[in-house]
């Protein structure tokens, strides 16, 4: 008997997924990485899709996912895991839920450091939560409290790089949007 007979498939994956058996599929999943099984980037990330998809996917779907990788799968994984969390942020900063944005990227923080200690962000995204909060404070006419969230942003930013040297532009136009609108 080989033992290719007992590894899980892509197909096999996608149908625990599809039946809302996501332990199951992520346990196949992380035996299908963490053992090197033959599967394109394009099937590993339509699986990442379809697993992300399901109705039953949470953060602590990703943790777990995540965790059980060994540090080569978890590179492999790495972006489609940090877009998880980054988007679950992003959607808790849309609706003015700033501390609820901290959260899950301070949670995500702790889940990286344990596999990955060494990894740095090339952005500090608890900077730029704080930078929109800023944002929103100065919209609202709170300028005081908008003022304390921007030199807190500007200390996070500041960590790696100068803070008017914020690379991306997005965020480099945010930066004088809001410096802008607490003036």
């Amino acid at each position: 008997m080989s033992l290719t007979a007992c590894m899980p498939t892509p197909q096999k994956v996608n149908e625990a997924i599809g039946r809302g058996q996501l332990s199951q599929a992520v346990e196949m999943l992380q035996k299908m990485l963490n053992e090197d099984a033959e599967i394109t980037t394009r099937k590993l990330d339509r699986l990442l899709l379809a697993l992300e998809l399901s109705h039953h996917f949470n953060l602590d779907v990703a943790d777990d996912l995540f965790d059980g990788l060994n540090q080569d799968a978890q590179y492999v994984i790495l972006r489609w895991y940090m877009n998880i969390y980054l988007t679950a942020s992003e959607e808790a900063m849309k609706t003015e839920h700033f501390e609820e944005a901290r959260l899950i990227w301070r949670r995500h923080e702790k889940v990286r450091a344990l596999s990955l200690p060494d990894f740095q962000e090339a952005v500090p995204v608890q900077g730029i939560i704080d930078l929109r909060e800023a944002e929103y404070l100065a919209k609202r006419g709170d300028t005081k409290l908008g003022k304390e969230k921007f030199v807190q942003a500007r200390t996070k930013l500041t960590s790696k790089q100068p803070f008017d040297r914020v690379q991306q532009y997005a965020f480099r136009k945010l930066v004088s949007e809001v410096e802008e609108a607490l003036k």
